[in-house]
């Protein structure tokens, strides 16, 4: 049995019976989790921000088969196999893979949605940088090191040399945090399940609701990367979003990465390649448990099609 008492929003956004219950609807659910909040109702401002990290990438379709998530399964079991015949992987980096799995088939085959948004990109110029008028600000990275900066909303920016930030000066009290990017920089955002944080890289949209990633966005390659190192974050392009204005569409296809998941998108061809980073950083061994039933939930769903 979870201990729900011990979750935090994280947790609950990655546990697959709270999942099933905020996506599914179904009575049986419903019925738990009211009678579980009358008996902890000093969870209900977490549970509140679970469900909108969940409806911020609803989950589109279901696109995996059994037997491709056991390809991907024995691929890095094997890749854990050889570094173990070499001597080179100790316990405690087991646990690693053990959460690059976990986090692989949490990710890799799904299709989500980035919730709709009332806003769209006027000011922009192509797909650059917006234009700098009145209330907006402009930090840019000239030296030969890394800077930091810190946002309106508590956010925090580290910028790569030559990279540059455009944001509102009031980034805390707009809707969406919008902030746009050309460069390279790594993020740790301030969570606020109520104003979504979007990173507009020339074509494409990061969004999140507290996470830290890299995006390395530079305006004269021909690649566009986004690296999680924490959290979830849901990666679209900015003309597909155009096109559904257009088209009347009313959902918005994405990519969903988790932690130690990168994302390359090729800029001619127009296609996203998704995989794990180089080099992972550990996940604490307490949040393999909740990623591993994850896993088994998604299997489920595979064998239930």
């Amino acid at each position: 049995m979870n201990n729900y008492a011990e979750y935090k929003a994280e947790d609950f956004a990655i546990d697959p019976d709270f999942i099933q219950w905020v996506l599914e609807k179904k009575q049986a659910d419903d019925e738990f989790w009211r009678q579980w909040l009358q008996v902890n109702p000093q969870k209900k401002e977490i549970i509140e921000e679970a469900r909108n990290i969940l409806l911020s990438l609803k989950i589109k379709e279901k696109t995996i088969g059994p037997e491709s998530l056991n390809r991907e399964i024995e691929a890095i079991i094997l890749k854990v196999k050889k570094r173990s015949s070499k001597g080179i992987v100790p316990m405690l980096f087991r646990w690693k893979y053990a959460a690059m799995l976990a986090g692989l088939v949490l990710g890799a085959y799904m299709v989500y949605d980035a919730i709709s948004s009332s806003r769209n990109d006027q000011g922009t110029t192509g797909r650059g940088m917006p234009s700098l008028s009145t209330g907006m600000a402009e930090v840019s990275n000239t030296s030969s090191q890394v800077s930091s900066v810190s946002l309106p909303d508590g956010s925090h920016v580290r910028l790569f040399p030559g990279a540059i930030i455009r944001y509102s000066h009031h980034l805390a009290s707009n809707e969406t945090r919008d902030l746009y990017l050309s460069g390279e920089a790594f993020f740790e955002v301030a969570k606020d399940s109520g104003k979504p944080f979007r990173v507009f890289s020339h074509e494409l949209v990061t969004r999140v609701l507290g996470t830290s990633f890299t995006i390395k966005a530079n305006e004269k390659e021909k690649q566009i990367s986004v690296m999680v190192r924490t959290g979830i974050v849901s990666v679209y392009n900015k003309d597909k979003e155009n096109n559904k204005k257009d088209t009347g569409l009313k959902k918005l296809a994405g990519v969903v990465l988790t932690a130690n998941q990168q994302l390359v998108y090729a800029r001619e061809q127009h296609q996203f390649q998704k995989s794990l980073i180089e080099q992972p950083l550990l996940i604490h061994p307490a949040e393999i448990k909740i990623i591993s039933s994850m896993k088994m939930f998604l299997l489920r769903m595979c064998l239930n099609n």
